[in-house]
């Protein structure tokens, strides 16, 4: 049970981040109980909120939710139904309603202002600015992709044909190329390139490995292209590429942005018409 426990509070800790979220819902909460009368909003506010509380922290409702009903690594979903955001703003404003009941208009209006000017740089300053994260960048298009993964794709697909080809990218791509061409079919997705996934489920992939190696052997890379049913494989134009890949029926296609592309035979065909 204390191995559960701890496994909880380091799933509640991940969810706080570095920032007092939780602090902040915490004291709203408090609040609401002992200011909130209506029963309908109790219960929506406070009642629930407890009743989360005590399936996520009660050992014995912890283990049945992780071992019986999902697994350790979802159960911090559970902390999606306690509504955080939700009670924060109605906290907020409530507490708004009330700064200056006995007030003169003109001294109700300022204590409002001052009060609701604190709230918002508590909640900022006791925050982090997501958009630093690096999986945020300046949108480069109308796709809201980078324009790399773009023009490798434009330079690779089958124009006109409704054939399916199997492609497989370096890691810096992985995340993007589906969304913007979901008909092909790829050997590994997201679950390759997460390094949780890669040591907990085995998820990872040999063609991937020697894509993101420090160079390439057509001897070691286009065996392993055709034995997964890759017909175009793409990787980093700076590395040094060794051997020769037509000999396992692929060869060099074209440069694109810093991307080397390499097909088979037809495709190279297809797209010299």
């Amino acid at each position: 049970m204390i191995n559960i426990l701890q496994h909880v509070f380091a799933i509640i800790s991940a969810y706080n981040g570095v920032g007092l979220y939780l602090t902040i819902y915490l004291l709203a909460l408090m609040y609401l109980f002992l200011s909130e009368k209506d029963k309908g909003r109790r219960i929506i506010f406070c009642y629930i909120a407890a009743v989360v509380f005590g399936l996520i922290f009660f050992p014995v409702t912890a283990y049945l939710i992780m071992y019986k009903v999902m697994d350790e690594e979802i159960f911090y979903r559970q902390i999606w139904l306690i509504p955080c955001g939700v009670t924060v703003c109605y906290a907020g404003i409530r507490l708004l309603m009330r700064v200056g009941e006995n007030k003169t208009p003109k001294l109700k209006a300022v204590l409002k202002s001052v009060v609701a000017v604190l709230m918002l740089a508590v909640i900022v300053l006791m925050g982090q600015f997501t958009f630093r994260a690096e999986n945020y960048q300046k949108s480069e298009n109308e796709y809201h992709l980078p324009q790399y993964v773009i023009d490798v794709c434009d330079t690779i697909k089958l124009v006109g044909s409704d054939y399916n080809f199997g492609a497989a990218f370096p890691a810096s791509m992985v995340q993007f190329t589906r969304q913007y061409m979901a008909g092909m079919h790829t050997p590994y997705g997201r679950e390759a390139i997460v390094e949780k996934y890669r040591n907990d489920w085995n998820a990872g992939n040999v063609l991937l490995d020697l894509i993101e190696a420090d160079s390439y052997d057509a001897d070691t890379i286009c065996p392993e292209a055709a034995a997964q049913g890759v017909e175009v494989f793409v990787v980093y134009g700076f590395k040094e590429f060794k051997g020769n890949p037509e000999e396992y029926g692929y060869s060099f296609y074209k440069s694109v942005d810093g991307y080397d592309i390499y097909s088979v035979f037809w495709i190279q065909d297809f797209f010299h018409g």
